[in-house]
């Protein structure tokens, strides 16, 4: 968690843009990220092609690898 608390902070995430990418490739994958702030803000990034900064690129890795680097279970119904 404190990991993902800090790279949020490091995205300085009030000054980054809203939409990033170019849409003149038609096959890159979007990323949405919106957070939530304690002062009732919030912030909406669209990233297609998911390379708005290097600071994004990381965020993105970090979560896609949670897919593979956890003992994750089948929870039964």
């Amino acid at each position: 968690y404190r990991t993902l608390v800090e790279m949020l902070n490091a995205l300085k995430p009030k000054t980054l843009k809203d939409k990033y990418g170019s849409r003149n490739v038609t096959d890159l994958p979007t990323s949405y990220l919106r957070l939530n702030f304690k002062d009732g803000s919030s912030k909406v990034v669209e990233d297609y092609g998911k390379r708005g900064t290097p600071d994004l690129e990381k965020l993105y890795r970090y979560f896609e690898d949670l897919r593979h680097n956890q003992n994750w279970q089948k929870v039964s119904e």
